[in-house]
């Protein structure tokens, strides 16, 4: 009982780390600019980069979205959680007039 008790400890710290995203009211068609931590053997990075947001699934706390953007002419998507401690920040910038709630239709047009 004690280790269960521990078990729900890590997962309430887990999903409590980045509230902040939980809340914004980003939709399919938004334009992000994204910073994200990442690891490349010892040394930590920041990556920044800008992305289309193509669809979130909103599955309680553990609410992620896929990204997809464009890095040399080759397309590339990318399923981040909302609530990742690596997530360092999300700001919508501009926003497409879209009329669907998943956008991967444009995995099509682009190749």
């Amino acid at each position: 009982m004690k280790n269960f008790k521990n078990l729900i400890n890590v997962v309430n710290n887990f999903t409590n780390n980045n509230q902040i995203y939980l809340n914004q009211d980003f939709k399919p068609g938004d334009l992000l600019k994204i910073v994200y931590k990442t690891n490349e053997g010892i040394k930590e990075k920041n990556q920044r980069y800008e992305a289309l947001l193509l669809g979130i699934n909103n599955k309680g706390p553990s609410k992620s979205m896929t990204l997809r953007r464009n890095i040399q002419g080759v397309s590339v998507e990318q399923i981040i959680m909302l609530n990742s401690p690596h997530l360092l920040e999300c700001k919508k910038y501009s926003k497409l007039k879209v009329r669907r709630a998943k956008l991967y239709f444009l995995r099509k047009k682009n190749k």
